[in-house]
């Protein structure tokens, strides 16, 4: 496969050709459509974008047809109960929020704040602190709200095994 790549005159060459310059008789270096693109290749991404939303809707739409047995799941919403409900979707925020605090400690570089929290300065200091308790709430939440939501999805099959065993 050859490669392809765009010369200082703005000519496509191959990697084979050299780059004879521009028409001033400069010669310049290698320029690349897309320098995040190893291949040079250049991509149109609304329209990828565009062909993995039709195929994810394709797929939506065909799962929706597949016959399932009717019986007791654990997250199906319309069976959900009122308390399951509330505490399955604080399950959802806090975990969202532990997620959202995971990612920012992932890509942030912890250099400069802990520096300056070596060197005793408060502000910093109270970011620290204010970061570490986001985190232990978030942390708290999931663990919390996961129990709630266990407890009332027993209650709801308790009181549906006592339903159906009476009659």
């Amino acid at each position: 496969m050859t490669r392809w790549w765009i010369g200082s005159a703005g000519r496509i060459c191959g990697t084979d050709q050299p780059d004879l310059g521009g028409a001033d008789g400069g010669v310049g270096g290698v320029r690349r459509p897309l320098a995040h693109r190893q291949d040079g290749l250049p991509v149109d991404r609304a329209r990828v974008g565009l062909v993995m939303l039709v195929v994810w809707l394709v797929l939506l739409s065909r799962l929706g047809r597949v016959p399932v047995t009717p019986r007791q799941r654990r997250f199906d919403f319309k069976q959900l109960s009122r308390d399951e409900r509330r505490w399955t979707l604080a399950l959802v925020a806090f975990a969202t929020g532990l997620i959202a605090w995971l990612n920012g400690a992932a890509t942030v570089d912890w250099g400069p704040l802990a520096a300056a929290i070596g060197a005793g300065k408060v502000g910093p200091s109270l970011l620290g602190i204010g970061l570490a308790v986001f985190l232990l709430a978030m942390v708290a939440g999931v663990v919390l709200s996961w129990r709630r939501a266990t407890v009332a999805y027993r209650e709801r099959v308790a009181s549906l095994s006592n339903v159906s065993g009476r009659a």
